[in-house]
């Protein structure tokens, strides 16, 4: 990052370990494309918020998760610091905290009212554990491998109880997450394509797919709470 960077004293403190080949500019959005797509999480909020007018508060809650995610995506993006990569995280943790609660209530483990509260005290302790991983130069991304775990073993135990429920959204989701985390494998490690000398060097900006992929994902994920046969547990 340039010296004349806003950014840059936040930067030299804590650089992020984030696969980025591109130039970073001097100014206030040293990431400018990946900093604007971060919008694709508040459009696909706004769609979630009028599709769940009719909803159980406790799915109408997650219409709130990608507003969350685009203050956060557009901090680390703008800054491209580790600080503000925690915030961008932080919003990631909490969708996924938020569905591990819902399946521990279509189980019969959790009230639907803690739901909330208790993924939010779960990202909070995984906002400091970032922190810690840092400090130990480990990689935060690793994280969200018992996060992922536990989602689709409770999501299995759910299956196994439950009649009539359609999966098609969970799988869309997974799928879409998926693309969308080859296309950031696939521009940086361990393909590095957009890092190798050449014609795609810092131009290929595939972390844009992540956002609309992922954001896509969300809405997946909101599809599959919200169908009939789940409402009436909520």
């Amino acid at each position: 990052m340039p010296e004349s960077s806003p950014w840059y004293s936040l930067y030299k403190f804590a650089p992020p370990h984030f696969p980025f080949c591109g130039t970073l500019n001097d100014s206030w959005v040293v990431d400018p494309v990946d900093t604007y797509t971060s919008i694709f999480y508040t459009f696909v909020a706004l769609f979630m918020y009028f599709q769940s007018k009719k909803s159980p508060k406790v799915i109408r809650n997650i219409a709130w998760i990608p507003f969350v995610v685009t203050f956060g995506s557009i901090l680390f993006h703008a800054s491209f610091t580790y600080t503000f990569l925690v915030a961008d995280f932080l919003g990631i943790f909490y969708l996924n905290f938020y569905g591990i609660h819902l399946n521990f209530v279509r189980l019969g483990k959790v009230d639907k009212s803690k739901v909330a509260k208790m993924a939010f005290g779960a990202t909070v302790i995984y906002g400091i554990l970032m922190a810690l991983l840092y400090k130990a130069k480990i990689h935060s991304g690793l994280l969200m491998v018992p996060i992922l775990f536990v989602y689709l073993q409770s999501e299995w135990r759910c299956s196994k109880i439950e009649e009539g429920v359609s999966y098609k959204p969970y799988f869309g989701a997974i799928i879409l997450a998926g693309l969308g985390y080859l296309a950031m494998l696939v521009e940086g490690p361990p393909l590095r394509l957009g890092c190798l000398p050449g014609p795609w060097q810092g131009k290929l900006q595939l972390h844009t797919i992540w956002h609309l992929m992922s954001a896509l994902s969300m809405v997946c994920v909101f599809n599959f709470y919200n169908q009939e046969v789940l409402r009436g547990k909520f």
